[in-house]
């Protein structure tokens, strides 16, 4: 009995080396309930990598901590079994037996990068870096490894405009970028141009419109539409010198493109908000250059077309087409300037904090009138901002001042 059992075991381990998963799965249901405790640590092993492979974790890490328990330096089953506890989100487990496992198998691709996504999770992300940066070069090393290192490099570099320069080296090689990477990017790209770090911001859009090999990038808008139609919209506002021909042409080209919903979000996210502070900075630029406005302010438009945001609103297209008209949207009367004004900077907090304190300087009655938008600006949600935070209390300054005249 005994021999024919051990001629069973090692029958049910060349399944597994064959990865004959579903031949190993039927044998293992048919062997005995009670098994020799010499046979029951591979038994556990087999059952735990299955319910794995299944996506049952729960019962993968009860059947992998049986193989743990018996055989403690069994270092595939250690790296099993800390795949399975990542997958059920205990960080913290999952870190001290892939950790037990590395010291067994340190070369190991795979498990550095378990132990990497642990890291992160953990909030250690130069740690996880550390593990992955030997293994860049390492014949073993995956396409998601490379993106998974990319991501770390940008998030634990110092400098801003580094963190750009590894994006662009990232995008001009043939590297499969999950969206989420390239979303996240641009939401770094959105923050910075909303916070009035421009320099910063030029150059995540210009890393964020580098010229990728692969095939696949051509015909996927995110984020060269988004990140072109930013880049020239900046060029408004501060011009760099580049000729901005090529970008316009580009742009152009990419109409043909449906809209996605990636786009809508990072419409609704920051683009939107930043195309009209560009606009309000435009109209109080009397000495601007209205040829150069009129070919950019066109191309933005048909771009803001063709990604036709759901959220859209006539006045925001209206606005676009005076402003590349050269129409001045001011008026003459102070109190009615003010209001219209507060509108216009809505998403411009450094031009609110001027905008407030000549609210200040305002008579009794005219204050009185702007009552209603100073409330809705004290109303929006809070940022962390210290230009936000001073604009804010400008705004409290008014509105108490709007109160007392009450």
């Amino acid at each position: 009995m005994n021999q024919l059992l051990a001629e069973t075991i090692q029958q049910l381990a060349d399944l597994d080396r064959r990865q004959a998963y579903g031949e190993l799965s039927s044998a293992l249901g048919r062997l005995p309930a009670a098994l020799p405790e010499e046979h029951q640590a591979d038994v556990a092993y087999w059952l735990g990598k299955l319910a794995l492979l299944d996506g049952d974790i729960p019962a993968a890490v009860a059947q992998l901590a049986i193989t743990v328990q018996l055989e403690p330096h069994q270092g595939h089953a250690l790296y099993l079994l800390g795949s399975a506890l990542v997958r059920s989100q205990q960080w913290l487990d999952a870190r001290a037996v892939l950790q037990q496992a590395r010291q067994q198998r340190p070369g190991q691709a795979s498990l550095c990068l378990e132990l990497a996504a642990v890291h992160a999770a953990l909030g250690q992300p130069h740690e996880a870096l550390d593990l992955l940066e030997p293994l860049a070069n390492h014949p073993s090393a995956s396409m998601q490894m490379q993106s998974v290192r990319i991501k770390l490099a940008v998030q634990t570099s110092d400098d801003l405009q580094e963190a750009a320069a590894i994006a662009a080296s990232a995008l001009a090689r043939n590297i499969r970028l999950p969206q989420t990477v390239v979303v996240e990017w641009l939401q770094i790209s959105g923050a910075l141009l909303l916070a009035d770090r421009f320099v910063e911001g030029r150059a995540w859009l210009l890393a964020l419109t580098t010229r990728t090999p692969t095939t696949e990038a051509i015909a996927n808008p995110v984020p060269r539409r988004i990140a072109l139609t930013a880049l020239l919209a900046l060029e408004l506002l501060q011009p760099s010198g580049e000729d901005v021909l090529p970008w316009m042409q580009e742009l152009r080209n990419l109409r043909w493109l449906p809209p996605s919903a990636t786009e809508h979000q990072l419409w609704t996210s920051w683009l939107e908000p930043f195309l009209n502070l560009v606009a309000g900075r435009l109209e109080d630029q009397v000495d601007r250059d209205h040829d150069r406005c009129r070919l950019v302010l066109k191309e933005i438009q048909a771009a803001v077309s063709a990604m036709r945001p759901p959220t859209l609103q006539a006045g925001f297209e209206l606005r676009l087409e005076m402003l590349r008209q050269g129409c001045k949207p001011d008026v003459p009367v102070e109190a009615e300037r003010l209001a219209l004004a507060l509108k216009r900077h809505s998403t411009d907090w450094l031009a609110l904090m001027d905008l407030f304190e000549q609210c200040l300087q305002l008579e009794d009655r005219p204050l009185l009138k702007l009552r209603p938008d100073l409330e809705h600006h004290m109303e929006r949600e809070p940022e962390n901002s210290s230009s936000n935070q001073t604009g804010r209390a400008s705004a409290r300054r008014a509105q108490a001042q709007v109160t007392q005249t009450k």
